[in-house]
C-alpha cells in the first residue's frame, strides 16, 4: 500500500511531460516559401501554418521585419487589401483567423502578404535583416515562427559621372593694329599757260607796201615776205617792192632801219633846199 502513492505520481509526471509538447504544439507557427531576398518597393507571399489544436478564440497573424530586439517594422496586408503595420498593442488590425476556419486538427494554413516598410526609421536601407510571423491572441499575447534572414534590396544609386576636365581654351591672339598707310599726295596740277598770241601785222594777209611808202607798209611787205618764204615761194616771185629781210626783223634791225630812213629823209630836204636856193 505505501508503494501505491509513488506510482500515482510517476502515473502524473508521465502525464504532464506527454501533455507539455501537446500544448506548445497547440499555438504554434510555421512558415515556408520566405524568399531570400525583396525589392523595399517590393511585397511577397508567405505560406503559414498555425497548429492551435483547442483554441476557441480568434488568433491573428503579423509579419515582421527586423535587425534585433524586439523593435519590428514592416506591412502586412489585410484581407480586405489594405496595408497594416499598427504595433502590437493594437494586434486585432492584423489578419484574423477565427476558431471555426481551424481544421478538426486545430490546424490553418494559408498566404500571408507582406513587404518591408522603407519610411520606417527602424529601417536602415538595403541590407540583411530577419524575419518572423507571429500568432496574436485577443489579449495581443504573442508566438512567434522560427525567424529566416532577408535580403532588403533597394535601387542602385547611379554612381555621378567624374568631370572631366575642360581643356582651357587657347589663347586669343592680340590682333596687331594694321599699319597706316599715308594717301599718296594728290599731284597738283601744274597750269600750262595758254600760247600767247603773235598779233599779226595786217602785212601777214601778203599786202604789198601801201602808196603812201610809209615804214609801216615796208613792215607789212616784209612780212608778206617773210610768210612767202616760210611757204616754199621762191624769191624772185615775192610782190613788187617787197623787202627781203629772210625773216621777222627783229627789234635792232627795225630801229636801224628808222635811223636810215631818218638820215636819207633829211639828206633829200638839205638838197631840195640846197637847189631851190641856187634858183635850179
Amino acid at each position: 500500500m505505501n508503494a501505491l502513492p509513488g506510482v500515482l505520481c510517476g502515473i502524473l509526471l508521465a502525464a504532464v511531460s506527454l501533455a507539455a509538447p501537446l500544448s506548445i504544439r497547440a499555438a504554434g507557427v510555421a512558415i515556408d516559401s520566405v524568399p531570400l531576398e525583396t525589392d523595399e518597393n517590393g511585397e511577397f507571399d508567405v505560406r503559414v501554418t498555425l497548429v492551435c489544436a483547442g483554441c476557441t478564440s480568434t488568433s491573428y497573424l503579423r509579419g515582421v521585419f527586423y535587425i534585433g530586439g524586439t523593435k519590428y517594422f514592416g506591412y502586412t496586408k489585410h484581407p480586405d487589401g489594405s496595408w497594416v503595420n499598427a504595433p502590437g498593442g493594437n494586434c486585432t488590425q492584423y489578419i484574423p483567423v477565427l476558431s471555426d476556419m481551424l481544421s478538426p486538427e486545430g490546424t490553418w494554413s494559408g498566404a500571408v502578404t507582406v513587404k518591408p516598410d522603407k519610411e520606417s526609421p527602424l529601417y536602415e536601407g538595403p541590407g540583411e535583416y530577419l524575419f518572423k510571423i507571429g500568432r496574436y491572441t485577443g489579449s495581443c499575447s504573442v508566438s512567434w515562427s522560427p525567424e529566416q534572414t532577408v535580403r532588403i534590396t533597394g535601387p542602385t544609386p547611379t554612381p555621378s559621372p567624374t568631370p572631366t576636365a575642360t581643356p582651357a581654351p587657347p589663347p586669343v591672339p592680340t590682333a596687331t593694329p594694321a599699319p597706316q598707310i599715308s594717301p599718296a599726295p594728290t599731284a597738283t596740277p601744274v597750269e600750262t599757260p595758254p600760247p600767247t598770241e603773235i598779233p599779226q601785222s595786217p602785212a601777214a594777209s601778203g599786202r604789198t607796201l601801201d602808196k603812201t611808202g610809209s615804214v609801216a607798209g615796208i613792215f607789212r611787205s616784209s612780212d608778206t615776205f617773210s610768210e612767202s618764204f616760210r611757204a616754199g615761194t621762191p624769191a624772185g616771185q615775192a610782190t613788187s617792192g617787197s623787202l627781203l629781210l629772210g625773216s621777222e626783223p627783229p627789234s635792232a634791225y627795225i630801229i636801224s632801219i628808222l635811223l636810215i630812213g631818218a638820215g636819207l629823209g633829211c639828206a633829200c630836204l638839205g638838197f631840195t633846199l640846197r637847189n631851190v636856193r641856187q634858183g635850179v
